[in-house]
């Protein structure tokens, strides 16, 4: 794992764990902490409720701010993070995704804890990030989605990713 993500890893573990409610980090990382290789994350994306978000930029000695208008994605806070010599780390929360002219509000069921960054970081199952990766459907996201569904259906993944450097 390259340094600058690990120290962003570290960094979200040590405020979520002072965090009350609910929090999931999403995206490449999630599929990178939950062991699938080809996965390297420009960003580490947090996703959770309002006020769980609002309290996570807040743990930064931020002041949260609104997305910008954007036509697929809407979030309170969204603010990306910039810190010395860590991967950028974005907070979403109360995230909705525009499908078909509808939005819709991402709901996460599951919760599952990743050590080793000295307090637990929290992800989704993978099918549940294959549904994520749907929902947001971008063609990058759609090709994420079909890697984690190769691992699940346990296909070959060589040829269709590249490994991630160690």
């Amino acid at each position: 794992m390259p340094p600058a993500l690990a120290k962003a890893l570290q960094l979200v573990a040590q405020n979520g764990a002072q965090i009350e409610g609910d929090w999931w980090i999403i995206g490449s990382t999630a599929a990178l902490l939950a062991g699938i290789e080809g996965f390297i994350p420009d960003d580490v994306d947090l996703f959770g409720s309002t006020n769980v978000m609002t309290a996570f930029v807040k743990s930064f000695g931020l002041e949260p701010v609104s997305s910008p208008s954007h036509h697929q994605f809407k979030s309170t806070p969204y603010q990306r993070i910039k810190l010395l010599d860590a991967t950028p780390i974005e907070v979403m929360g109360g995230l909705e995704i525009s499908t078909g002219g509808d939005w819709n509000r991402l709901d996460l069921k599951t919760r599952l804890p990743v050590s080793g960054f000295g307090a637990p970081l929290w992800i989704p199952s993978i099918k549940e990030q294959i549904a994520v990766f749907e929902l947001f459907g971008r063609p990058k996201d759609l090709a994420k989605a079909e890697i984690l569904r190769r691992y699940l259906n346990k296909l070959p993944l060589r040829n269709f990713v590249t490994p991630l450097p160690l």
